[in-house]
């Protein structure tokens, strides 16, 4: 079985799925998780359900493979090490975790600076995460690399944002001009809109 914790719309989960593992996607709220039931194809061997990665829940015990794929800088920094921990015990002692979170700086995260600065908290997330080897861990693996997300307009940009957190209303209505400044200036037209990169690393750990 695979646990992905933070599963947004589900397609990691369904990935997963499809690669022949038996796969739970766990978000933080109901409202989530019913949005990635929605997002996409009921498919065999696919489950969500309520959970989070400093807390997770019994479904998740005996996962062979364990991912948080751009949600571990979501974890709350006091409730990091927690989650960490989480993650051994639900493992099979041949388990792995593989953990990809972005790194602070990149076109996509400098087009939602202005409302959403995120680079202290990546840096104490990737901090973390490189100090794991020998503590409990072995690090197979750690590879950089850039993703390109194609979005088909700015809207796009801004719907996500208040999707996440609607809250930021008035404060992304506020720097929409300057976002959508940064939105033409560092995304690259491609067919189907404008992609934006965004440097990410990937660890891919075992417990021992």
């Amino acid at each position: 079985m695979a646990v992905d914790v933070g599963c947004g719309d589900g397609s990691s989960t369904r990935a997963l799925s499809s690669r022949g593992w038996r796969a739970l996607g766990l978000e933080v709220t109901f409202q989530l998780v019913e949005r990635a039931r929605s997002a996409g194809q009921e498919a065999a061997g696919v489950s969500f359900s309520e959970g989070r990665g400093e807390l997770l829940p019994a479904s998740a015990s005996g996962a062979a493979l364990i991912t948080f794929l751009f949600s571990f800088h979501h974890v709350p920094e006091d409730f990091r090490i927690q989650a960490i921990d989480e993650a051994k015990r639900s493992l099979l002692p041949d388990g792995r975790l593989h953990i990809v979170d972005p790194l602070p700086d990149g076109p996509m995260s400098e087009v939602v600076l202005p409302v959403e600065d995120e680079r202290a908290t990546r840096r104490h997330a990737h901090q973390l995460l490189q100090s794991l080897d020998g503590k409990g861990w072995k690090l197979l693996s750690r590879e950089e690399y850039v993703i390109g997300r194609v979005v088909p307009d700015f809207q796009t940009i801004v719907d996500d944002l208040l999707r996440m957190n609607p809250s930021q209303n008035v404060q992304v209505s506020a720097m929409r001009p300057e976002m959508e400044r940064r939105f033409k200036a560092l995304g690259k037209p491609v067919k189907g809109g404008m992609r934006l990169d965004q440097p990410c690393v990937a660890y891919h750990l075992e417990p021992v």
